[in-house]
């Protein structure tokens, strides 16, 4: 297994993801109940979500610390250059141009993230379970608008 630190590309998706559920579509899923520990209301501003992308860049880059120690950079300037190549050195902000993804990517986008924190202790981290049980829930509305599922005998 080895761990990195996805790109901004995939942070802006998943936030755009959470932006999204404040429009309450019944084509979409809906947002995590909770994030930062705050009860999710009617979405976040831009700032908010610059912010709630920070918390999970600096998760994934803990996650990271736990698969490498040895490898830990020393200085500001080589965290950037070796933790966050893809990303151009630059500080993460969100993009609220960046387009919702459609709930079956953005399941993968999610496992993909989560996938990149389950390192060490990050598991147990409060936001890594806030974006997992999320990731869940995602999961349960795709298969929940599958015709497959329509035609289930339930029980």
């Amino acid at each position: 297994m080895s761990a990195y630190v996805v790109s901004y590309e995939t942070l802006n998706k998943i936030l755009a993801g959470i932006d999204y559920t404040k429009y309450r579509h019944s084509s979409y899923p809906g947002a995590p109940n909770k994030l930062q520990g705050q009860e999710y209301s009617a979405g976040f501003e831009p700032e908010a979500l610059t912010k709630l992308g920070r918390e999970l860049l600096y998760l994934n880059v803990r996650a990271v610390y736990c698969r490498y120690e040895d490898m830990r950079p020393k200085t500001p300037s080589e965290i950037v250059d070796f933790w966050l190549p893809g990303n151009e050195g630059t500080e993460f902000f969100y993009d609220d141009g960046t387009t919702p993804p459609r709930p079956l990517q953005l399941y993968k986008t999610l496992q993909c993230f989560l996938y990149q924190c389950s390192e060490g202790t990050i598991i147990h981290d409060p936001l890594f379970k806030e974006m997992e049980a999320w990731a869940n829930r995602v999961g349960h509305f795709i298969i929940s608008m599958l015709p497959e599922y329509e035609t289930a005998v339930w029980g």
